[in-house]
């Protein structure tokens, strides 16, 4: 059944309310009514007028709060008044389409990429990058990790894993992930721009149980994961062996020891051994 015009009228003059920016004067943000409104205030009873602009400004500080959870540390660092600025701009590009708030981070990243941005440059951007990459790996779906057991394959170096989804790795020039941990530990610490790192460092950021463990990798050890995720074993340990220092029978020995990290931690799924005619 068509719904009557005056609804669809209604919501979409509601829908383009909403959609207007908050004020910034004064160094605060605020409703304003402004002109293109009057087609809403038309519509309803004249007591209901006053609460537009209340509505109007939780409407949007309700998607900055969620914007600010799905990136606390890119927030904390930004500071909440610069980040809300940001924010609104990005809202204006990207508005609510889907019923899940959670959906607001999509495409925040990727508009990074074409902001200006404070502070030394790329740190934001990794900083949104560990916010995001949490954010998807503690809301992965839950799947059963490989068990090797019992295992026969002909070829080993065939075989080809499937990484499970409740992990990612990520690499930083700056201490990040320090910065985050010391901001769990206390929100009400001011964060400060923080030095380069001397050398970048590598984690594997991953989901047990209820709770995120952070387990730093060397170069190749990562370089070794991220492989696996794209080609089988052999093809893997070839491309490792184009980047290893060192003699070939160290590297086997640690790509054993990778492994079988990979198998305690539950990184992999069951694996499919391929078959050549």
């Amino acid at each position: 059944m068509k719904s009557p015009e005056w609804l669809q009228e209604f919501q979409a003059q509601w829908g383009q309310l909403l959609r207007t920016p908050l004020e910034t004067s004064g160094g605060v943000f605020h409703s304003k009514s402004r002109s293109n409104w009057k087609a809403v205030y038309a519509m309803i009873p004249e007591t209901a007028n006053a609460g537009i602009s209340v509505y109007h400004f939780q409407y949007w500080t309700r998607l900055f709060n969620v914007l600010q959870k799905e990136f606390p540390l890119t927030a904390e660092l930004m500071g909440h008044w610069d980040f809300n600025l940001l924010a609104q701009r990005y809202l204006l590009e990207h508005p609510p389409c889907t019923y899940a708030l959670q959906d607001l981070a999509e495409y925040f990243e990727t508009f990074l990429d074409k902001v200006t941005l404070p502070g030394p440059p790329g740190c934001l951007r990794q900083a949104a990058a560990w916010d995001r990459a949490r954010q998807k790996v503690f809301a992965a779906p839950f799947t059963q990790a490989w068990n090797p057991q019992g295992l026969a394959v002909d070829n080993l170096f065939e075989l080809t894993l499937k990484p499970c989804a409740d992990w990612m790795i990520i690499s930083e020039d700056w201490p990040l992930l320090d910065l985050y941990l010391a901001l769990l530990a206390d929100r009400s610490k001011k964060l400060s721009w923080p030095d380069r790192l001397l050398n970048a460092q590598t984690y594997l950021v991953q989901r047990v149980g209820a709770a995120l463990v952070y387990r730093p990798l060397v170069q190749l050890q990562s370089r070794f994961y991220q492989n696996l995720q794209k080609m089988n074993l052999g093809l893997a340990l070839i491309e490792l062996e184009k980047k290893a220092q060192g003699s070939e029978a160290d590297l086997h020995e640690y790509v054993r020891r990778w492994l079988q990290e990979g198998v305690v931690w539950g990184l992999w799924l069951s694996p499919i051994a391929e078959t050549h005619p």
